[in-house]
């Protein structure tokens, strides 16, 4: 800091007026990240090397999950969202029987409810979300205590 007060008390004969204002370290987080990549480039000071700073990827890619596993909702979406219903005749009516409990709303299904606002189905792996952000705990698997067997469930 000396240095540069040193340089300074040389420079400010050449200016009219200058202020020397203090900048908070956390509006000056910019200017730390240089520095640290110019003290950790040291011995690379003979090649030139140009930051560039880009406010989102130029790469946008569009990706979809593809779920491989069926689960019992993708019949019933099937049936309400496009209308299509599978070759054998009894599950087909089975399926518009229970369908009947089920609504789409914006692309999100939902089970219609007497006594409840709509409930929201969700799928395995968003019902095992949801029950680690609620309980802090990765799985709910009870233990069936006659045989020591572990099943998944989600009620």
């Amino acid at each position: 800091m000396i240095q540069h007060l040193q340089q300074i008390a040389e420079l400010k004969t050449s200016f009219e007026s200058f202020q020397i204002v203090q900048i908070p370290r956390e509006e000056n987080v910019k200017a730390d990240c240089l520095s640290n990549l110019a003290s950790a480039l040291e011995d690379c000071w003979t090649r030139h090397v140009t930051i560039q700073y880009l406010p989102r990827s130029r790469y946008l890619l569009a990706v979809q999950a593809i779920s491989s596993t069926e689960e019992w909702r993708t019949p019933v979406i099937k049936w309400l969202g496009e209308g299509r219903l599978s070759d054998d005749k009894w599950e087909a009516a089975r399926l518009k029987a229970r369908a009947v409990r089920f609504l789409i709303q914006g692309g999100v299904l939902y089970k219609k409810s007497y006594t409840h606002p709509l409930l929201w189905c969700l799928s395995q792996q968003e019902g095992f979300h949801v029950l680690k952000e609620m309980k802090g705990l990765k799985r709910t698997v009870p233990k069936n205590r006659r045989n020591g067997s572990i099943k998944n469930k989600i009620h």
